[in-house]
């Protein structure tokens, strides 16, 4: 009772008890003495074992290694640290930030979910939206709560597509899209009521720029400029029985003050699902295939941390991470929930597979 309201195990000894059932997950027990505790059937899910004392201790039936699928992940600037985390919202409720240098995550907060909801950021901070609700969240102790909102009446006819860098992408059945700043106070509308053709998807790329696809028109560009809004059509091959994820982002401009942009996408396959970089000229509409990576699975989300850098994820709540060197994708880590149990003490644990999964985490070779 304790681990769940508190989110921290409590300040006492742990030896010589039965816990059988216990709801533990990820708990803390670096460097704590467990001998000889009955932990059957427990959760304990991605525990820390850290150099702790599981002399003996009775772990039957207990799933160390519970995968969480992933609703929805975004790269955020954390103001206190200064730089971007990855932050991935988890069926089971849990807000875990990850720093891709880390393979645990450096903060997990809790927050109570009816369904599934995407990641939206701003100056603001991290909020929660859906179809037809944006839901601000703040910290209340550790964990997070839905501190108000927006809601958008069905009878509207308007819905929410994408937040992203402190932007609102809108659209309504009218198959109209508007990009609506929350940072410009006096003219909050970057793209305004902008038609599009029947059937057509929209996500924001950065600040200005929109990329359209599945409409008869084909993938595009949509950049606010001081003389409205314009397109960048490009040839990249997007319908709906091949994509699987798509995700954009800007690169910094150079000397030239070119507009250029980085597209992702993932076309399905469970065995040969692939993902490819494209390189985009906004100013000719020239897309350039930088690179392919052979995925083995169906992609679900994508995200760019920068232009050479990006995150992804299948149905398995595993998170790769590519990096792009020269004119090549190369894996560069993997977050993944998982126990962490280097240098504990496992003498005597039972049952034999339990004994046999901690004995690998911790580096040992099989008996």
């Amino acid at each position: 009772m304790y681990y769940f309201a508190f989110d921290e195990l409590p300040d006492c000894v742990f030896e010589n008890l039965i816990l059988d059932g216990a709801y533990l997950p990820e708990a803390n027990f670096s460097r704590k003495a467990l001998s000889n505790t009955s932990l059957r059937s427990a959760t304990l899910d991605n525990v820390d074992f850290t150099e702790a004392d599981l002399t003996g201790c009775d772990f039957t039936n207990v799933d160390f290694e519970k995968t969480k699928s992933i609703y929805s992940m975004r790269f955020s600037v954390d103001e206190k640290e200064r730089r971007s985390f990855l932050y991935a919202l988890y069926s089971d409720g849990k807000l875990r930030k990850w720093s891709l240098n880390n393979t645990r995550p450096v903060g997990t907060q809790s927050i109570e979910l009816k369904s599934a909801c995407s990641l939206g950021d701003s100056s603001y901070g991290l909020m929660l939206f859906q179809k037809n609700r944006i839901s601000f969240i703040g910290k209340h102790g550790e964990k997070l709560e839905i501190i108000g909102g927006v809601h958008l009446s069905k009878m509207s006819g308007f819905f929410i597509c994408d937040i992203k860098d402190g932007n609102v992408l809108i659209g309504n059945d009218k198959q109209r899209i508007s990009l609506y700043s929350m940072k410009n106070k006096e003219k909050p509308f970057v793209i305004e009521d902008y038609q599009l053709e029947e059937g057509a998807n929209a996500i924001i790329n950065n600040n200005s720029h929109v990329l359209v696809y599945y409409d008869a028109l084909g993938p595009r560009i949509l950049s606010a400029t001081e003389n409205g809004t314009t397109e960048t059509p490009f040839g990249a091959y997007l319908d709906r029985k091949s994509l699987g994820s798509i995700a954009a982002t800007a690169v910094p401009q150079n000397f030239n003050n070119e507009r250029q942009f980085r597209i992702c996408v993932a076309y399905k396959g469970t065995k040969n699902g692939n993902l490819t970089l494209y390189g985009l000229d906004g100013s000719s509409g020239i897309l350039t295939k930088i690179s392919s990576y052979p995925c083995g699975r169906n992609i679900h989300l994508i995200q760019f941390a920068h232009p050479s850098l990006i995150a992804y994820t299948g149905q398995d709540g595993v998170i790769h991470v590519l990096k792009l060197e020269g004119f090549e994708l190369t894996p560069d880590s993997e977050l993944k929930l998982a126990i962490t149990c280097s240098g504990a003490k496992i003498e005597g644990v039972q049952s034999r597979k339990q004994y046999d999964i901690l004995k690998a985490h911790i580096g040992i070779e099989k008996d």
